[in-house]
């Protein structure tokens, strides 16, 4: 059995993909009933009949134990069904429960040839987690020119983990020539997207002048930005933590951060209480570095917005 990747965690890390799927109910059919058994027994009607959006639905209702007994076997061969009748969510569904061995030992492998076949079917998750794959050869050979390729298409959906990582990439040209331009276009596009990390780069992009014009109104404009996300960010962190994932360390460095800073420039309760449910999470080296990046935004943006 291979070892669970950090890469498929349920949300946040660094530069790797966040698992945007629902998991209050059904995306499609009946999703705001709230008699569940009843959806779900319609659902596996019209999945009996082949169906594919119906198959998806019984597929997510199995897996989750919502409207039936939960049975992630019976839930994944539903997924099956529904991603080769061309259902591409379906096929990134079943990709997951590789990653995460729900219905069975973890096999990443697997895992890559639903994320390939979701991706070919134009799902932007899939694309940036097939992208992903293809960059640091888990599951598959690696080949970073195939990987930028597919987070570029992946990012053109607006998939902002996406359009992170080639900010990234771009920064440190081990995979593609170093390109400071490319890479704030990137950055932008992300932190347009609400990518608190991408907001929280642009700030010091244009601090810095990196890639493009010093302008520190700018700055504070998007440091603002990543300070606003990091509610969101935090809900998110302490979610994952709650379903027994762990938490990216970058992500919960950034957005403990933030937090301090929002609770110590603008008095908010809420992102107090954040910093003392994160920092419970958080070693002693990570705090640290954490309260370091509280302090610059502090130098750099004393007010908080």
């Amino acid at each position: 059995m291979q070892k669970r990747p950090g890469r498929h965690r349920r949300r946040r890390n660094t530069d790797r993909p966040t698992t945007a799927r629902p998991e209050s109910g059904p995306a499609e059919l009946g999703a705001l009933d709230s008699d569940l058994e009843k959806t779900f027994a319609t659902a596996q009607l019209l999945a009996e009949i082949g169906i594919p959006v119906a198959q998806y639905d019984v597929g997510r209702m199995f897996m989750l134990g919502q409207g039936v007994d939960q049975d992630c076997e019976k839930g994944k061969a539903w997924l099956v069904k529904a991603a080769e009748s061309g259902h591409a969510e379906a096929a990134v569904e079943v990709g997951l429960a590789a990653v995460r061995g729900t219905s069975g030992p973890v096999d990443l492998e697997e895992a890559a040839r639903w994320f390939r076949k979701g991706a070919e079917l134009g799902d932007a998750y899939g694309q940036l987690l097939l992208g992903t794959m293809l960059l640091d050869g888990e599951g598959l050979q690696s080949d970073p020119a195939e990987g930028v390729r597919w987070l570029k298409l992946s990012a053109q959906q607006d998939r902002k983990e996406a359009a992170f990582r080639l900010s990234l990439l771009y920064d440190d040209g081990e995979t593609v020539p170093v390109d400071k331009s490319e890479s704030a276009r990137w950055c932008r596009k992300a932190a347009e997207l609400g990518d608190m990390r991408a907001q929280y780069n642009m700030g010091l992009k244009c601090i810095h002048g990196n890639g493009v014009e010093v302008d520190h109104a700018a700055a504070r404009h998007w440091w603002r930005k990543a300070m606003d996300s990091s509610h969101e960010w935090a809900e998110g962190l302490l979610e994952e933590i709650r379903q027994g994932y762990d938490a990216s360390p970058p992500n919960l460095i950034h957005t403990y951060g933030f937090c301090l800073h929002a609770a110590s420039t603008r008095q908010d309760q809420s992102a107090r209480r954040h910093t003392e449910l994160l920092g419970k999470h958080m070693s002693p080296g990570q705090l640290f570095k954490a309260e370091m990046l509280a302090d610059d935004l502090m130098r750099n943006f004393p007010d908080g917005g």
